[in-house]
């Protein structure tokens, strides 16, 4: 069974740094809580193993991580500073991290930047191991649209030429699809769904996935909604409010940067419920005490028999990070076997990995439709198999 190692974009951040140590800390004292990988899932003969098994996935013992950031340190020194892991997890993972530093971000002078990220990847490769890319990157503001994001050529030379209209995220996407490794979009910026970026993946027989992991409050919603409809249920009105206190937090409080994680948060509820809900107010706000533990609060007004009108008050205080790094690990892992059954394009079957997931045509929200998309696909790839 080969290895699989996780590229990380943006590794030094409050994600990436969850990642590394979570992975190194499970090759010491296994504990999978949190990875639907490794839940046992039903098989049609009535016996329940979990996917990594049904799937012949890479083993977690045989993952690593390499990535690249703006800070360059140790990443045993920034897993420290982020407190995100508990101390003991983090004196654990120290000896090894303490080896493992982020290279330097691709940014300016990008041709050199980009060749020698390609030689990296290609020295991973040679090691026998697969790879896939994780973007984690911060939001940034969504790119005015150029002709160059329709053309592959056009978009290749407007990336070496250091055109801003190419943002980190294509970036990292066009370095993945170009040696044909699997992309994972878990932010909320654009790039992959890029005409371009698409023909690229269909032209190197690549896969990808995204965009904008579907951690916190998002989640509840697409769980809530469906029980709504299912109910007859009829909504009024939806308030989220979402409360950061960590970079993504700060980052999000431009609204410039936040627009696109706004749209991604908006754009589930009315496809589930079959009509627009003309009350629904998405709110995302920097507060410093919270950390990485972000807060979210969700007000549904709706009505049910006779008229009568109702309410339903959901609170929820997550680690964020602790949220998102195993589900970008289960997204790797799937990406990573769709990979090597020759999956091409976007792969709808992890739609429930994602706020806004890339699809070939409309994509689905409702969380239990999205589970039933995986559950046929790993079905499928087991027919394969045999």
């Amino acid at each position: 069974m080969k290895g699989l190692t996780l590229a990380v974009a943006g590794i030094s951040g409050c994600i990436g740094t969850t990642i590394a140590a979570g992975l190194v800390g499970l090759r010491r004292r296994p504990d999978t809580t949190g990875l639907l990988t490794e839940l046992a899932w039903p098989t049609g003969s009535g016996r329940a193993t979990s996917l990594a098994s049904r799937l012949g996935l890479a083993p977690l013992s045989a993952m690593a991580v390499m990535g690249w950031d703006v800070e360059t340190r140790p990443l045993a020194e920034s897993v420290c500073e982020k407190g995100i892991v508990a101390a003991d997890l983090a004196q654990t993972v120290a000896a090894e991290l303490q080896d493992t530093r982020p290279l330097p971000a691709i940014a300016g002078r990008r041709a050199e930047a980009l060749r020698r990220a390609r030689e990296q990847l290609r020295k991973v490769r040679a090691d026998g191991n697969d790879v896939v890319l994780i973007d984690v990157l911060p939001a940034v503001e969504t790119p005015v649209a150029s002709e160059v994001h329709g053309d592959i050529d056009a978009f290749e030379q407007a990336l070496m030429a250091d055109d801003p209209a190419i943002t980190p995220s294509m970036i990292y996407a066009w370095l993945a699809l170009s040696n044909e490794i699997p992309y994972l979009n878990f932010t909320s910026n654009v790039s992959v769904e890029l005409p371009a970026l698409r023909a690229l993946a269909q032209r190197k027989r690549t896969p990808f996935c995204g965009k904008d992991g579907k951690t916190g409050q998002t989640l509840l919603k697409t769980t809530l909604a469906p029980m709504l409809a299912l109910r007859g249920l009829r909504v009024r009105g939806w308030i989220s409010a979402n409360y950061l206190g960590n970079a993504d937090g700060e980052n999000l409080s431009h609204p410039e940067h936040a627009a696109e994680k706004l749209r991604n948060k908006l754009g589930v509820l009315d496809d589930i419920l079959g009509y627009p809900v003309e009350n629904h107010i998405v709110d995302i706000r920097y507060y410093g005490p919270r950390g990485d533990f972000k807060e979210s609060w969700d007000n549904i007004d709706f009505t049910g028999f006779c008229g009568i009108p109702m309410q339903i008050k959901v609170n929820l205080l997550g680690g964020d990070s602790v949220l998102a790094a195993p589900l970008a690990i289960d997204a790797a892992r799937l990406l990573n076997g769709a990979a090597r059954t020759g999956a091409v394009g976007p792969q709808e079957q992890l739609s429930l990995f994602f706020k806004r997931p890339i699809a070939n045509g409309a994509a689905e929200h409702d969380l239990f439709r999205q589970r039933d998309l995986l559950e046929r696909w790993v079905k499928a790839t087991e027919r394969s198999r045999t």
